[in-house]
């Protein structure tokens, strides 16, 4: 005949391991500086969106800053929303950027650098908008608005 006492045992050891393991994570991240952003680039360009796909946008290349492009356009690979960070708004052609560029090891495509999207810069009548984090009360944000037609979503 066999004993109750192992069984029951191994279940409240169970029961009290599954205590141990968190039930939602805390996602911390810290946003790149403007310095850490521009070292760690390996392409700087200046241009333009002309096109969107469901994952990635086609940029349309006008001034290279740093480094040597494969030719006057690249697929890069959009920041994905997440509970920490987000885009000022949403992919639009014609939306002119200043990005800073690496290559993703997982498979070599382009993407910006910084997990909060510190890596694109929106450009406004030939101003270049360094995203740095929340600044309250900074008027110009609300530009956002008028030139890309469609909402804040962060800032």
């Amino acid at each position: 005949m066999h004993s109750a006492a192992p069984r029951t045992t191994s279940v409240a050891f169970l029961v009290f391991a599954g205590t141990l393991v968190p039930t939602s994570a805390n996602a911390m991240y810290s946003r790149l500086s403007l310095a850490e952003v521009v070292l760690h680039s390996e392409l700087v360009v200046v241009g333009r969106i002309t096109e969107v796909r469901p994952s990635t946008y086609i940029f349309q290349i006008e001034k290279t800053v740093l480094g040597a492009p494969e030719g006057q356009s690249l697929e890069i690979v959009q920041f994905r929303n997440w509970r920490c960070a987000s885009r000022w708004t949403t992919y639009i052609p014609g939306q002119r950027l200043l990005v800073f560029l690496g290559k993703r090891q997982s498979d070599a495509q382009w993407q910006a650098l910084g997990a909060g999207c510190e890596g694109e810069m929106p450009i406004i009548d030939e101003l270049v908008y360094v995203v740095t984090g929340p600044l309250p009360g900074w008027a110009e944000w609300t530009q956002f608005e008028r030139v890309y037609t469609g909402p804040l979503k962060a800032y």
